[in-house]
């Protein structure tokens, strides 16, 4: 569990990005930036560098908000030609090298959209010292960003989880080649390659790709498709994969939707849509991507359903007494603060468990507890401040605050808890990351009191009782929340531990997995920075940093998911010893990685529009996002089968929330996307621990007449 209603923060902490680029001036060979991680204890903020800002040569990404564009009409079936049989990736002592042709956009002086294409180059080597080690390659100062970045890292992640191989036994190095090229749309385009050189295949030198990649392996949309296929035109490329349901896009130069599949036919181009990435991986490589055989169906235990629906009453017992507390409050207190959305969620969530949808049940009776204590909170603090002033506010606050023992206790128990199965592992991953999140709210809030104190000290005549009094206010909401995260990472302990019988992972291979995400995560959350925030920044005449606090009062997945990441540099110094420390940032980067995806994909792929309180007034990409439903559900449901006999709990209570959630708005249709890539995130790694998802590579692979020991794979299960 991870996000209820919208609460308000400020910028408390600002990840650092972790990305350096480092290149010479007038160099003529391709400069490195190798970045190498060995499983160690986490870094101190102190050791936290930030990244320079980067000049975007390369406009490769639409406005975020792309008004006054009409819908486009429903897509057609393209048709298919058969594909060259591309020749094996050479291999020299250990090293295989995979070329593909990336896709790109920009303004040119004219203010008309220019196409170009560019050569990727992906190089794996084994290796045999411990540590993860990836590679950027620049041959131009500034030759590539924070964008082209995260696809390298996203493509790391996924193909390890997509093989079931030990990333650290592998050297990855991607090199951009001549020229500037930045922009997420060549996420889904990198995983093939990656893919490719662990698997000793080739990808067709006639094709190229355009398509972010999504944390369950589906491809996203991206913008001047139009404009790239004149560019793979150029460079002679005879087929182009475009995101599915991306058929009709926005030419910028005609300033209306065309057909890509007729814009290709003239173009003598063919245009095809690829859903995910084993669909662009058959027809870019002419073999199958391993993937498992899969057949029936996973339902809820009956065990969970219990400790679900014992979870469920305890959060409405606490909506119940926040309620009757608020209700024996003053009329002048309660105005204006009426729990009704609580009061919304507690009635659904008795529905729920009636028709047997327990995590449901749960999820609706956790937000009513949320809104009802935070209601009553403020109330509270209305009766207290029109009885005792500002210093009588002060002293309330210091009462709801949880205090440092709170979190201790807490933070000790799960220290003390040692998986026993690879399922328990998964659960303990989501209390890490809930206990993570309830230290940056509590944090949050303690810096919004002193803030206010410290300014009432000053008589400042430039601050108004009204405005320090919205920051204790807001202090009050986190606090709240705080408490909320808290109880949940004990409540994710009560209803997620106890299941499966694989053996739990061991410590090595859950510390590679934690600083593979922990990357990924950073990765993300600069490339989010880069095509949305910087620009708005820009626009706006504010510093990044201004900007991300804004934001973070804006949209909260944003300030969950930096939340989440803060938590890891946050809380090092008390959890430092393993298996605890790479537990902990495991589930707090994982939750961060779905989130900055999600983000990605609303704001870059979907082009929402929002409004200033961030409400989402309209989604751009309408067909799009039904289609991205429609997939992640698919794909969540394929690894949660995997994965079946372990009883995957957590995972399978995301995606039954997921599916309510897509009943409603826009805003809840973004939620059900997020909820769904961390059922299938969790999933994945539970297949990819128990080793279910490299023994099944294994199998499809001798099945096929393939080598298997192209790939070093973690200890298999014995069958």
């Amino acid at each position: 569990m991870k996000r209820g209603i919208l609460s308000t923060l400020f910028a408390l902490f600002v990840v650092s990005s972790l990305l350096i680029t480092s290149c010479a001036p007038g160099a003529s060979q391709p400069t490195p930036v190798i970045i190498v991680v060995t499983p160690t204890p986490a870094p101190t903020r102190a050791q936290v560098a930030a990244a320079p800002a980067e000049e975007q040569a390369v406009t490769v990404v639409p406005t975020p908000t792309l008004a006054g564009q009409n819908a486009p009409p429903p897509p057609a079936t393209a048709t298919s030609a058969p594909s060259p049989a591309p020749s094996p990736t050479p291999a020299v002592g250990g090293e295989r090298t995979v070329h593909v042709t990336a896709l790109a956009y920009r303004k040119t002086s004219e203010g008309r959209a220019a196409g170009s294409a560019h050569t990727i180059t992906v190089r794996i080597r084994r290796k045999q010292d411990p540590g993860l080690r990836v590679g950027i390659f620049n041959s131009e100062v500034e030759g590539t960003g924070p964008m082209w970045r995260a696809s390298a890292w996203s493509a790391v992640t996924l193909s390890s989880l997509l093989l079931g191989v030990n990333p650290e036994h592998f050297e990855f190095s991607y090199d951009a080649g001549g020229g500037r090229i930045d922009g997420p749309s060549a996420g889904g385009l990198t995983t093939v390659a990656t893919l490719a050189a662990l698997l000793g295949d080739s990808v067709r030198d006639d094709a190229a790709m355009t398509g972010t990649i999504n944390p369950d392996g589906t491809i996203g949309p991206v913008g001047g498709i139009p404009h790239k296929l004149e560019g793979a035109a150029k460079a002679g490329k005879k087929l182009v994969l475009i995101p599915s349901g991306q058929r009709y896009d926005y030419d910028e130069n005609l300033k209306r939707q065309v057909d890509l599949v007729e814009v290709g036919k003239k173009l003598g181009i063919e245009v095809r849509q690829v859903k995910d990435i084993f669909e662009a991986y058959e027809i870019l490589t002419g073999k199958p991507l391993p993937r498992p055989a899969l057949g029936g169906t996973v339902e809820m235990p009956p065990r969970a359903f219990d400790k679900l629906r014992a979870s469920t009453i305890a959060w409405l017992a606490r909506y119940n007494e926040a309620r009757n507390r608020f209700n024996s409050l003053s009329d002048e207190a309660k105005q204006d603060r009426e729990p009704t959305y609580g009061d919304q969620q507690a009635k659904l969530a008795e529905q729920a468990l009636q028709q047997g949808m327990a995590a449901v049940a749960q999820q609706r009776a956790w937000e009513a507890a949320w809104d009802a204590e935070a209601s009553l909170q403020a109330a509270t603090l209305d009766e207290v401040y029109a009885q005792k002033g500002f210093d009588g506010l002060i002293d309330q606050l210091k009462a709801v605050a949880s205090s440092r023992q709170d979190f201790m206790a807490v933070l000790q128990s799960l220290k003390a808890e040692r998986p026993r199965s690879a399922c328990e592992t998964i659960a303990l991953m989501d209390a890490w990351s809930n206990l993570a999140i309830a230290f940056g709210y509590n944090a949050q809030a303690d810096d919004l009191v002193n803030r206010a104190v410290q300014l009432r000290q000053k008589q400042d005549q430039n601050v108004t009782e009204d405005q320090l009094l919205d920051l204790l206010y807001e202090a009050s909401d986190d606090y709240v929340s705080a408490k909320i995260y808290l109880d949940t990472a004990r409540d994710s302990l009560d209803w997620g531990m106890g299941f499966g019988d694989a053996p739990a992972p061991d410590d090595h291979r859950v510390q590679v997995m934690a600083e593979l995400l922990r990357w990924a995560a950073d990765a993300n959350r600069a490339l989010f920075d880069s095509i949305v925030l910087g620009p708005q920044a820009k626009r706006a005449g504010v510093s990044l940093e201004a900007e991300q606090s804004w934001f973070m009062n804006v949209d909260e997945s944003y300030g969950t998911a930096l939340l989440s990441r803060f938590g890891i540099d946050a809380l090092s110094d008390e959890v430092w010893e393993e298996p605890a420390r790479s537990m902990m940032t495991l589930g707090a980067s994982l939750t961060s990685w779905a989130d900055m995806a999600m983000l990605i994909a609303k704001y870059y792929s979907l082009g929402a529009q929002v409004d200033k309180e961030g409400n989402v007034l309209r989604i751009t990409g309408e067909r799009a996002l039904v289609d991205m439903l429609d997939l992640s559900e698919e794909r969540s449901a394929e690894l949660i089968r995997l994965a079946g006999k372990e009883d995957p709990v957590p995972p399978m209570y995301y995606s039954e929330v997921a599916r309510i959630w897509r009943q409603g708005d826009p805003e809840d249709q973004l939620l059900a996307l997020d909820y769904q890539w961390q059922a299938a995130v969790e999933a994945s790694m539970l297949a990819y621990f128990t080793g279910y998802y490299g023994q099944a590579v294994k199998d499809s692979l001798e099945r096929s007449g393939r080598p298997v020991e192209l790939l070093q794979l973690w200890d298999l299960p014995a069958k």
